[in-house]
C-alpha cells in the first residue's frame, strides 16, 4: 500500500524519447514482420538503455516515472502492423489458395480490401479512394478497443492488484530492469550487465548471424528460429507428438523468476496437449479429420492440431481456470466489485490513484455497441443477438481469465480461433461474417489484461496512470501516421510478398489456407461437447487444487497457461527453473535477491542483439534495391 501520490511520467523528455523510439524502431519492426513473420522482442528494454544513456550524455537523467512510461509505450509495440495486415487482405484476393477455396478475386467484401479492378494491387499504394473504408475500419477499431480494454483493465486491477494481489512475475522483472537502468544501482547494474552480456552473445548467435547470412547471402551455420524442432526424432515412437526447444532466451529467463510449481504446471499443461494428446489422437483416430502426416514440423503440427482437435477444448480449459477461482472465492470477488462503487481511504489502497466506476464500464459498453452495430452493417444477415452477446459478455470473461493467468504465470492467455468458433457455431452460411473477424470488427477478443499489467508496473514505480493514458493518446496518432508512411515506403520499394520480404511469402499462404478452411466450414469440424467437457474437467482440477492444502497456489492456472503454449516454449521455462534452483543452492542469498535482475538482463542483451540484426537487414535490403 502507498500513501505517496503517484507522479506523472509524461514530460517533454519522455515524449521526445518516445517519438525517437517510433522513428528509429518502427521501420525495423515492420521490416522484420515482412521478412520473418515476427516482431522483434527486447525493443522496450533497448529503448530504455539507449535513452537513459542519451539523456545522461546531455547532462540529465531519466526519472523512474519517465522510464516506466517509455518502457510501456516504446516503439508502439502495443499496436499490431495494421497496414501490413491490409496489404495481406488485398493480396488474399490474388492468392492461388483463395481461388482454390472459391474466395479469390472479388469474392471478399468491398470493405475488407479494395477490388482488384481499382488498380491498387499493381500500383502498390494506399493513396487511392478505394482504401478509405478498408483502412479506417481497423484504425477506428484499434482505438475503440484501446478505450474498452482500459475500462476492463481498471476492473481487473480491482480484482487482481488491489484485492487478490497477484505477483505479476514478468511485470515485476520489467520494473526491476527499468529501475536498474535508470537509477544505476551499482551492484544490481553489475548483475544486469553480466546477464545482458550472456543474453547478447546468445542473441547474436541465434538472431544477428541469421540477419547477416540472409541479408548479405553469406552461408553460415545457423541456429533454428523460433525453436529447435525435434519432431523428426520423436515421431517414430510417438507419432503426432511435438517436442523441441525455443531458441528465444525469454523463456529461459521466465523460468528464473517463476515459482517451481507454476513452471512445472505450465510444462505439464503443454506436454499433455501437444505431446501426449496429439500422439493419442493420431494413434487412436480421435479427431474428426486426419490432421497429421509423417515428417510434419512443429509449426504445421501446432496449427493443424489446434484446428482439428484443440480449438474448443482450449477455450473450455481457459474459461474454467479463470472463472472457477472467482466462484470459489466469491467473497473476495464481491469485495473487489463493491470497492468499485465505495471509495477506500488512500492508505488502504495499493495504487492510490482513484477512478470513477463509469470509467470502467462506459468505454467497454460503448465498444460493445460499436462492434455490434458495425457487424450488423458489414454482415447484415448475421444474427445480431449472437454478435451482441459475444461483444458484451466475452470481453469480461476473457479479462477475468487472462489477467489471472498472466498475473500468476507471466504468460498471456489468448484462446485460439475465438471469433471463428462463434461464427461457425452460429450456422450462418454466408462468407461476409468471416471477414468481419479478420478486420478487427469484433470486440469479443478485447481484454483488460494488457492495461492491468501496465497498472501493476505504474503502481510499483509510483507513476500516475492518468499520465500513461495521456501518453497513449498523445503518441497514438503519430504512431499510426508513421506506420502508414513506412509501410507505404516498403511497399513501393518492392512487391509484398517478394524476395525482399520472404516472411510474407512463407506465412501468408498458411494464413490464407486457414481463412479458406474456416470460411468453407467442413462439416463436423467442431463439436460443442468438447468445450463443455474440457470446462468441467478443468473446473474439477481447479477445485481440487483449491481445497488440497499442500498444492501450492497457482497450480491449476499454470496448467491452463501451458495448454496454450507450444511445448518448445514450455520446455525452456522448466529448464530455467532447474538452473535457477541450482544457482540458489550455489549462491543462496544472491540468486534469490537478483533473480528478476538476471532474467531482465538476459532479455535486454538478446533484445540489443536483435535490434542490431534488424539494422543489418535494413542496410542489406536497401543495398539490394539500389540500381547498381
Amino acid at each position: 500500500m502507498s500513501e505517496v501520490k503517484p507522479k506523472s511520467g509524461l514530460t517533454w523528455r519522455s515524449y521526445i524519447g518516445l517519438i525517437y523510439t517510433i522513428v528509429i524502431f518502427i521501420p525495423s519492426q515492420i521490416y522484420l514482420v515482412l521478412a520473418t513473420g515476427s516482431v522483434p522482442s527486447g525493443v522496450q528494454f533497448f529503448s530504455i538503455l539507449l535513452l537513459a544513456e542519451l539523456f545522461r550524455l546531455t547532462g540529465g537523467s531519466l526519472t523512474i516515472h519517465e522510464g516506466i512510461i517509455i518502457f510501456i509505450w516504446a516503439a508502439g509495440w502495443f499496436l499490431p502492423p495494421l497496414f501490413v495486415q491490409r496489404i495481406q487482405a488485398l493480396w488474399f484476393r490474388t492468392a492461388p489458395v483463395a481461388y482454390a477455396f472459391g474466395l479469390g478475386g472479388n469474392a471478399a467484401p468491398w470493405w475488407f480490401a479494395p477490388f482488384l479492378d481499382t488498380g491498387v494491387w499493381e500500383a502498390r499504394t494506399f493513396l487511392h479512394p478505394a482504401w478509405i473504408i478498408p483502412l479506417l475500419l481497423p484504425i477506428i477499431a484499434s482505438t475503440v478497443t484501446g478505450f474498452s480494454s482500459l475500462g476492463l483493465g481498471l476492473l481487473a486491477r480491482q480484482l487482481y492488484i488491489e484485492t487478490e494481489q497477484l505477483p505479476f512475475p514478468m511485470q515485476e522483472m520489467s520494473v526491476q530492469a527499468v529501475e536498474t537502468l535508470v537509477k544505476r544501482d551499482k551492484e544490481r547494474l553489475h548483475i544486469l550487465s553480466l546477464a545482458a552480456l550472456f543474453g547478447f552473445i546468445w542473441g547474436f548467435v541465434v538472431f544477428t548471424l541469421r540477419f547477416i547470412s540472409v541479408g548479405f547471402k553469406i552461408p553460415l551455420p545457423l541456429v533454428p528460429v523460433p525453436w529447435a524442432d525435434w519432431n523428426i526424432y520423436v515421431e517414430p515412437t510417438f507419432p503426432g507428438a511435438s517436442m523441441g526447444f525455443a531458441t528465444d532466451i525469454t523463456y529461459l529467463a521466465l523460468g528464473f523468476i517463476l515459482p517451481v510449481n507454476v513452471a512445472i504446471g505450465m510444462f505439464i499443461g503443454s506436454f499433455s496437449i501437444y505431446f501426449v494428446g496429439n500422439c493419442l489422437s493420431v494413434q487412436y483416430n480421435l479427431s474428426m479429420y486426419r490432421w497429421w502426416e509423417p515428417g510434419m514440423n512443429i509449426a504445421l503440427s501446432l496449427q493443424r492440431s489446434i484446428l482439428y482437435m484443440w480449438a474448443l477444448p482450449l477455450i473450455g480449459i481457459g474459461l474454467a481456470a479463470g472463472l472457477t477461482p472467482v466462484f470459489l472465492r466469491y467473497k473476495i470477488a464481491a469485495e473487489a466489485f463493491s470497492a468499485i462503487f465505495k471509495r477506500k481511504p488512500e492508505a488502504k489502497r495499493r495504487f492510490p490513484e482513484e477512478f470513477p466506476a463509469w470509467m470502467m464500464f462506459l468505454p467497454y459498453i460503448l465498444g460493445a455497441v460499436y462492434s455490434t452495430v458495425l457487424i450488423a452493417y458489414l454482415a447484415p444477415g448475421f444474427p445480431i443477438w449472437i454478435a451482441a452477446t459475444a461483444n458484451f459478455t466475452l470481453p469480461l470473461l476473457l479479462t477475468v481469465v487472462s489477467t489471472r493467468i498472466v498475473g500468476t504465470t507471466g504468460h498471456f492467455f489468448v484462446p485460439p480461433n475465438f471469433n471463428e468458433t462463434l461464427i461457425y457455431l452460429s450456422g450462418y452460411p454466408e462468407a461476409d461474417a468471416w471477414f468481419t473477424s479478420w478486420n478487427w470488427s469484433w470486440q469479443s477478443y478485447t481484454a483488460g489484461d494488457g492495461w492491468c499489467t501496465q497498472i501493476y508496473m505504474l503502481m510499483r514505480t509510483g507513476t500516475s496512470l492518468r499520465s500513461s493514458i495521456k501518453t497513449w493518446l498523445a503518441i497514438l496518432p503519430l504512431l499510426i501516421l508513421f506506420m502508414f508512411l513506412i509501410t507505404e515506403f516498403f511497399w513501393r520499394i518492392a512487391k509484398i510478398p517478394s524476395e525482399l520480404y520472404p516472411g510474407a511469402n512463407i506465412f501468408w499462404p498458411i494464413q490464407a489456407t486457414y481463412w479458406g478452411l474456416w470460411t468453407t466450414r467442413p462439416p463436423g469440424l467442431f463439436q460443442p461437447q468438447l468445450l463443455v467437457g474440457s470446462f468441467l474437467v478443468m473446473a474439477a482440477i481447479s477445485i481440487i487444487c483449491e481445497f488440497i492444502k499442500f498444492i501450492p497456489p497457482g497450480s491449476a492456472v499454470s496448467l491452463a497457461a501451458g495448454a496454450v503454449m507450444p511445448t518448445p516454449m514450455a520446455f525452456p521455462i522448466l529448464i530455467g527453473v532447474v538452473i535457477g534452483k541450482i544457482l540458489s543452492l550455489v549462491f543462496p542469498p544472491i540468486a534469490e535477491k537478483y533473480k528478476f535482475t538476471v532474467g531482465a538482463g538476459l532479455i535486454v542483451g538478446q533484445g540489443t542483439a536483435i535490434i542490431i540484426g534488424v539494422c543489418i537487414a535494413l542496410i542489406s535490403g536497401s543495398m539490394w534495391v539500389l540500381p547498381y
